[in-house]
This record gives structure tokens, C-alpha cells and sequence, in this order.
């Protein structure tokens, strides 16, 4: 725990350094001691507004519980709540918002613009694009395809900030896949529970149990064809490091994960060929970045994963029907994977 408390102490170093340039701002701008600490508190992230048994209690259940509720609370007050309070004071009493205040939600609106904008305008001079759903300049992930020895390699730069968490979750909650067997809304539940829950569930229940990792490098958890000594061993090794990012990003430094000696270099490589200096640092500032898999090696697994739905049916059919109610049965399916295999052609992304 030392590296953690280390990494911790450090943390709220600069959560402090932040909070107090933020205050001296507020004073400046002449915001009275008492109301500026509160702001700038608030601002940031006041934990303080929630209490004891509550973050004993959803800290066990949920992933980053504090910022999932206080931040868009703060967002919507800075640019609309306090907004409309002080509109409708001033139509109620005919007092004017102090000078400060409206200074605050002016540069907090321009701020609001500014750095989407600032972040597009940058993105796409770098040669990025948006990926996925985004509303114009205010995007979550962006997609880059490099050449590297004369092959293509897609490298994706995912962005967190709070303006634009929701199109993170409008992306996340809408991602549909076809070939999987629930419905379009059981997937936007699921998509909800495995991204927001605490995620010693999320390594648990979906990592382990489908051996592919959602964390760190590589694609299996463990190697199927392994010992079981072996898997478990690979198995701990997965959960402890994923449970302690920091000394999971050290394993993953090390070359821990499943990623092999070659695909490390190709995508070091790749993110070298695609990054200058400073994305090095924004990136990792401001989010995380990758290499996907080829586009044609992404499409193999989609089949593959549409050909064991498929026989997986088919088996359930002919256990439980005969006669015209089979066959009927198995042309639907037949006619289901037809219409998979062409959305996995011509509109798998």
C-alpha cells in the first residue's frame, strides 16, 4: 500500500493546488472568503456534500461514485442553474445578480465553448478524427490510421472531461451489436451496469467469465490452452493488477499482459508514428489511447462469434422442435445469418 498511499498523497497535492488557484481566482474576480471557498469546493468536486454512509455504502457498489453525481450537478448549476436563479431574482425583485457572479457564468459559458472547440481544432490539425457518435466539436473518442511498414494500424484516443460525458455515455449506452441474443435495450442496461458499477464486478463477472480483458493490454485474461495452475496463476495476476491500476500499469509496463514482445513493439510503434511529444502528454493527461485491432481481424471475430450463436440455436431448436415448426425455425435462423453476415461486410465499424 505504500505506492498507493504515495500515488494518493500526490493526488490530493494537486487536487489542493487546484482548488486554492481556483479560490484566489474568485477573489479576485471579488468573491467574499466564505462564498469563494464554497465555489471553488463545489467546483471541484465537493465531497463534503455527500455524506459518510452514503459513500461507505455506493463506494462498494459504484465506480468513481462522488464525480458520477457531483460533477454534472455542479455542471448544470454553473451553466444554467445559477443562471436561472439569478434571472428569476432579478424578475421577482428587480435586484441586479452581483458583478462577480456574472462575470463567473460568462467565462464559465465561453469556457464551455472554448474547449471543445479548442480540443477539436487540435484533434484534427494532429490528422484525428471523431469516432463514433459525437455533437460537432464536443467528441469522446477520436481515430487516427497510421501506416507502419506498409501496413494500416487504427489508433484511438479516448477523451475525459466533463463536458463531454454525455456523448461518453450516449456512446456507451447506445452501442448495439446485432449478433449478441438480447435485445437492444437489455444491451443499453448492461452496457450501464458493467461500465458504472465498482469494477471488482466488472473484472469478476465479465473479464474472468469471458476471458476477454477490458483493462490493460492484450485481449485474454488467460490462455485457454494452458494448465489450470497456469490460468489461475494468470487469473490472480489479472485481478490483483486490474484492482491496483497502479501496480497493474506497472505489470502492464513490464510486459505482464497477453500482449506478445511483437504486437507491443507494432503498437508502440504505431502510437509513435501517430503522437508527437506533447500528444504524449495531453493523451495521458487528459485520457487513454490505443491501437485497435485490423479492421479484417475484428470482422474474423464477429463471424467467428456469429457462427457459435449460430450453432448454438440450432442446437436449441432441434432439441425442442420437429417437423414444420423446426424447419421453419432453421430457415429464420438461416435467413438472421445471411442479414449478420452483411451488416459484419458492409456496416461493422
Amino acid at each position: 500500500m505504500v505506492a498507493h498511499r504515495a500515488v494518493g498523497r500526490y493526488t490530493w497535492l494537486g487536487d489542493k493546488v487546484q482548488r486554492t488557484q481556483s479560490y484566489l481566482i474568485l477573489r479576485r474576480m471579488g468573491y467574499p472568503h466564505d462564498d469563494a471557498v464554497k465555489v471553488a469546493s463545489q467546483g471541484h468536486g465537493g465531497y463534503s456534500l455527500l455524506s459518510h454512509k452514503y459513500k461507505g455504502f455506493m463506494s462498494k457498489l459504484l465506480f468513481v461514485y462522488s464525480f458520477r453525481w457531483l460533477m454534472p450537478i455542479e455542471l448544470y448549476k454553473t451553466l444554467a442553474g445559477d443562471v436561472i436563479k439569478g434571472v428569476y431574482q432579478y424578475a421577482r425583485t428587480g435586484v441586479k445578480p452581483p458583478r462577480h457572479e456574472v462575470e463567473r457564468w460568462v467565462k464559465a459559458w465561453i469556457g464551455a465553448i472554448a474547449i471543445p472547440v479548442l480540443i477539436d481544432s487540435y484533434m484534427r490539425w494532429r490528422g484525428f478524427e471523431p469516432a463514433d457518435k459525437h455533437l460537432g466539436p464536443l467528441a469522446w473518442k477520436y481515430k487516427k490510421t497510421v501506416v507502419v511498414d506498409g501496413q494500416e494500424h487504427e489508433i484511438v484516443v479516448g477523451l475525459n472531461y466533463i463536458l463531454n460525458m454525455p456523448v461518453k455515455y450516449w456512446n456507451r449506452f447506445s452501442a448495439y451489436d446485432p449478433i449478441r441474443p438480447e435485445t437492444r435495450w437489455m444491451q443499453s442496461l448492461k452496457n450501464a451496469a458493467k461500465w458504472e458499477i465498482h469494477p471488482l464486478y466488472r473484472i469478476f463477472f465479465w473479464d474472468v467469465s469471458q476471458n476477454r480483458r477490458s483493462f490493460g493490454t492484450g485481449q485474454q485474461v488467460y490462455s485457454t490452452e494452458a494448465s489450470p495452475a497456469v490460468q489461475f496463476a494468470q487469473i490472480f495476476s489479472y485481478v490483483v493488477g486490474q484492482c491496483f491500476r497502479f501496480i497493474g500499469g506497472f505489470m502492464d509496463a513490464m510486459g505482464e499482459g497477453e500482449m506478445t514482445d511483437v504486437e507491443r513493439k507494432r503498437q508502440k510503434t504505431a502510437l509513435n508514428e501517430g503522437f508527437g511529444a506533447l500528444d504524449h502528454i495531453l493523451f495521458k493527461t487528459l485520457g487513454y489511447n490505443y491501437m485497435r485491432l485490423p479492421f479484417e481481424e475484428r470482422k474474423a471475430i464477429a463471424r467467428a462469434r456469429l457462427l457459435k450463436e449460430v450453432k448454438t440455436r440450432g442446437i436449441v431448436y432441434h432439441r425442442k422442435y420437429e417437423g414444420k415448426a423446426l424447419d421453419k425455425r432453421m430457415e429464420e435462423l438461416r435467413t438472421w445469418a445471411e442479414r449478420m453476415e452483411e451488416w459484419i461486410e458492409t456496416e461493422m465499424k
